[in-house]
C-alpha cells in the first residue's frame, strides 16, 4: 500500500488538484486558462506515464 502513495501517477494528480484548491482558498491568482493548462499537463504525464507503465509491463 505505501508503495503506491509512492507513485508519481498519484503525486502528480493530487499536486494539481491541491493547487487547484489553494488558488481559491488563498487566492493566487491563477486564471481559468492557468488552471486548465496545469490540469492538461498532470494528465498527459499521468497518460504517458501509464503508457509507459503498460509497456514495461508487456515486456
Amino acid at each position: 500500500m505505501i508503495d503506491k502513495l509512492k507513485s508519481r501517477k498519484l503525486v502528480a494528480s493530487v499536486c494539481a488538484a491541491l493547487l487547484v484548491v489553494l488558488n481559491r482558498k488563498l487566492g493566487l491568482g491563477l486564471d481559468a486558462t492557468d488552471l486548465a493548462t496545469l490540469a492538461g499537463l498532470a494528465a498527459a504525464y499521468v497518460i504517458g506515464q501509464g503508457v509507459a507503465d503498460h509497456g514495461k509491463a508487456s515486456k
